[in-house]
């Protein structure tokens, strides 16, 4: 008998099967004569980003996952989180300090102020009703 199995499989005869042998694919390989390649990647194909294909699997490089490297993954570190925080505060700051020293508007002093009148309005309006 020829060897009708592919890709490096073992061709054993079993006369229950309807060809009269049976082939035990290694791994990756399937169907009747193991001819279907369900690798992903055949021979440096089919890795994007760089990856390069080693025993079927796509190995890829720093910053790339998936199957077949098509992932990019979330590089952006402890530090940058932190950089963008530290960032985020020196803007208000400045953001403020310019309300205040350019426009002479004060922000804290505003509601302050505003809270202030709101409290001589409510105990206003209370000695009122305390009248009645």
């Amino acid at each position: 008998m020829t060897q009708p199995c592919f890709n490096l499989a073992t061709c054993y005869p079993n006369v229950s099967m309807p060809l009269g042998y049976e082939c035990s694919c290694v791994l990756g390989f399937s169907s009747v004569n193991c001819e279907v390649d369900e690798r992903s990647c055949r021979l440096g194909l089919s890795c994007l980003n760089g990856g390069t294909c080693h025993g079927g699997q796509c190995v890829c490089p720093t910053g790339k996952i998936g199957d077949h490297c098509e992932y990019e993954v979330d590089t952006c570190t402890f530090a940058c989180v932190a950089i963008g925080c530290i960032a985020s505060v020196i803007g208000f700051v400045l953001i403020m300090d310019a309300l205040k020293y350019f426009f002479n508007i004060d922000p804290i002093d505003y509601d302050i102020s505003s809270s202030k009148k709101k409290q001589n309005d409510l105990r206003q309006d209370e000695k009122k009703t305390k009248r009645n």
